[in-house]
């Protein structure tokens, strides 16, 4: 038995596998997700091992989300006919064309798809704070190094930096 959504035509063991590879794309994105989290941790402690760890342990998982994601798509490509250039089969055309018990599991995969994609972006947002946190004191201890006080710093007409402090010792040429 198949079923013939308006852009391609599936059958249900190929529907069903591309819900299994949906489901286990979840399970990694959730993974994805805590590792996020983790390194959440390591930029809080500024610990550069973990956050190392972490930034390889991202790209590891994302390898394998990348090759499932091939994998569904390769699924549903194969039963079209359609080529590499055609848009991707929407999941809810999928589920608007699936038998009632493919639809609901395609159903609760969506639902999963998304409720991980709004706490990667949560994570996401939370990291990207962090990360220009560091960044600012990161660059506030350079210029307290460098003896340059923003207040009193000014460029001269020949573009040199002068502070009345005297006491910059990095130089900076634009």
């Amino acid at each position: 038995m198949s079923i013939s959504p308006e852009c391609c035509e599936i059958s249900v063991a190929d529907l069903r596998k591309v819900i299994a590879t949906l489901a286990k794309e979840v399970d990694l994105l959730w993974k994805l997700c805590g590792l996020l989290e983790g390194e959440q941790k390591a930029l809080v402690q500024n610990n550069v091992d973990d956050l190392k760890a972490s930034v390889e342990a991202q790209i590891a998982l994302m390898k394998e989300i990348g090759a499932l994601e091939d994998e569904r798509q390769g699924l549903v490509r194969s039963t079209t006919g359609a080529g590499p250039d055609t848009k991707p089969v929407k999941l809810d055309t999928l589920i608007e064309a699936a038998p009632a018990e493919e639809a609901a599991s395609l159903g609760t995969v969506q639902a999963a798809l998304r409720e991980v994609v709004v706490a990667l972006g949560r994570v996401n947002t939370h990291n990207n704070l962090l990360i220009r946190q560091s960044l600012a004191y990161i660059e506030k201890a350079l210029k307290l190094a460098a003896g340059e006080d923003t207040a009193s710093a000014v460029y001269t007409p020949n573009g040199d930096l002068k502070c009345a402090t005297g006491q910059i010792v990095v130089d900076r040429t634009v």
